[in-house]
Order: structure tokens, then sequence, then C-alpha cells
């Protein structure tokens, strides 16, 4: 399912593209297609806080985010399986993109997997936390430390979109390793 939802990413980044006539998606083309704003909520338009997660505004942003998703997408999914995967990761992109607006007082549109992605990161410190992955401190302390620098690097990356995903990752994958017994396959010591 991670190659499944690049994919889709990927598509969905040229189709826009191609609506703007353009390298880089219009923020017109982008809001047509599904990205939130801060009436997202107030407006009813609940499609778009799973919508906005498969759009993404330039090439450098896509990139970014689906080497994160190969990353630890894949490496994830081998461990818990594809639809405890899908379901954590479509649930930290709604909790990303909730993040999102709860976190902007001012008008803004927002794209991108970044909460998805951030909640991946979060479900692999759940599995850590409740010693069911052999992962290292230091994958952690690298991953989550170069999210953050790259967070504070930018006024154009919305951190409270990566901070809904990653707690909603956190807790799910911790509710679903307590209620259904998810466990890790097989897990290496590095990743």
């Amino acid at each position: 399912m991670t190659y499944a939802i690049v994919v889709l990413n990927v598509a969905l980044f040229v189709l826009c593209a191609a609506a703007g006539y353009d390298a880089s998606p219009s923020t017109s083309v982008l809001y047509s297609y599904g990205a939130i704003t801060n009436d997202t909520l107030a407006l009813h338009e609940y499609w778009r806080l799973l919508a906005a997660a498969f759009l993404h505004a330039s090439l450098a942003h896509i990139l970014t985010n689906m080497v994160c998703l190969v990353s630890w997408g894949a490496f994830l999914e081998q461990r818990i399986g594809s639809i405890y995967f899908v379901s954590i990761y479509l649930i930290a992109a709604i909790a990303g993109n909730i993040g999102s607006i709860i976190g902007h007082h001012e008008p803004y549109i927002s794209v991108g997997a970044s909460g998805a992605i951030s909640g991946l990161i979060g479900a692999l410190l759940a599995m850590k936390l409740l010693g069911k992955t052999g992962l290292s401190a230091q994958f952690f302390v690298t991953n989550i430390g170069l999210n953050v620098v790259l967070m504070s690097s930018s006024g154009r990356i919305d951190w409270m979109s990566h901070l809904g995903g990653f707690l909603a990752g956190l807790v799910v994958c911790g509710l679903l390793s307590l209620t259904v017994g998810l466990e890790a396959r097989s897990d290496p010591q590095n990743v």
C-alpha cells in the first residue's frame, strides 16, 4: 500500500500541475482539488481533510514527502500489515489537517502528506515505547530531529499539521497495539 499511496500522490501532482499549465499546481487548482483552508470545517467540507493530504504544492514538496513515506511507510507496513498501516496513515492525515486548521487564525491554504507521514513516525515511536520494535533511540532522534529542523527552517511548513499527524499516529498505533494485540513482524535493529 505504501507504493500505491506514492503513485496516487504523484498522479495527483501531475494532474494538478497539468491543470495549471505549470510545473507546480496553482493555488486555485489545489483548492479545486481539495486543499484545506481555515474555513474548511465551518463550510462542512470534510472531504478536504483527506483530499488535501494527497496534494502537493511543488516538486520539492512531493519529493521530500514521498522519500519519507517510502522510508518510514514501507518499514511500518511490513511490520504491522497493510490494513493497520492504511488506517494509521489516513487517521493521521485527517488529524494533521484538523491540527492545521486549529493552528491558523488568518487566511491560508494548505496541502501535503506531511501530517500523515508524521503519523508514521509517531506509530513507530508507539511501537518502540511498547517494546514492539528494536529500532534504536538514534533512529527517532535523527528522524524527529530532522523533521523539527525542516519545520523551523521555513515559514511555509505547517508544523501544526506535522504535530497533529504525529500525535494521531502515536495514539492510534498505541491503541491498536493494546486492543488488538498489534505485533511487529520480523524487525531488524536498524533501518
